[in-house]
């Protein structure tokens, strides 16, 4: 899937953009509420494929609050071990206990 959508399979395109509006729509709602001025996506749903990745952050960018899209950045991090991430997590666990 990932393979033929890098390469422009227009039906692995469809199935990518499909699955992108449900996906995107996930950290549109984590801007909307916690407004970070980044998001760093990583699994094995996003690895290798830009073309999902591109339109998640599509998504993601024109669901949101316009003014928080504005100051947000959205990444891709191939590294499993992104000490951006554990940061991340951190933050979030430090806000819930509070």
């Amino acid at each position: 899937m990932t393979q033929a959508s890098n390469n422009g399979d227009r039906f692995a395109h469809n199935i990518c953009e499909e699955v992108a509006e449900v996906i995107g729509t996930n950290p549109a709602n984590i801007v909307n509420i916690f407004n970070p001025s980044l998001i760093v996506l990583r699994g094995s749903v996003v690895d290798g494929n830009q073309f999902l990745f591109e339109n998640i952050n599509r998504v993601t960018i024109n669901t949101c609050v316009k003014k928080a899209a504005s100051c947000l950045e959205i990444v891709y991090s191939e590294e499993k071990s992104d000490i951006r991430l554990q940061g991340l997590n951190a933050i979030i666990m430090l806000n819930l206990i509070r």
